[in-house]
């Protein structure tokens, strides 16, 4: 329900760009970029970007949010979902994979909006949804 207009980009699709596919199969226009599998950014705008599990492999988050952002269209949308950490990190699965690298609170992401100029509009469980305010 928060998909905006019709060109959406699946970031970090990983081998497979099933969303990608999904979405196109539904009316959509949705490119996809990973790092590894398919480097070539597409060299566009679009109206809704979406990044399934992608937020825990990235060495700089807010970086990268900054940086998507420039490919957003007026009133874009950043769709991702990750795991927040749990005040008790003890037993907490997520640090297990060696490759989750970055850790986000609620609060952070909330602060990284003020910043960034996104208003968080959406949380479903872990889903979250910014829009693009500037």
């Amino acid at each position: 329900k928060y998909i905006n207009g019709n060109d959406l980009l699946d970031f970090g699709c990983g081998k497979i760009h099933a969303l990608a596919d999904i979405l196109n199969n539904n009316g959509y226009n949705c490119s996809y970029y990973d790092l590894f599998y398919y480097p070539d950014f597409p060299k566009k705008m679009f109206d809704t970007i979406i990044m399934i599990e992608v937020f825990e492999h990235l060495d700089e988050p807010y970086n990268e949010l900054l940086k998507l952002k420039k490919y957003l269209n007026k009133d874009g949308v950043i769709i991702f979902q990750t795991k927040v950490y749990p005040n008790d990190l003890k037993n907490w699965w997520y640090l297990r994979d060696t490759t989750h690298v970055s850790f986000i609170k609620e609060e952070t992401i909330l602060k990284w909006c003020m910043e960034l100029g996104f208003s968080l509009i959406g949380i479903s469980g872990d889903i979250f949804v910014l829009k693009c305010i500037d």
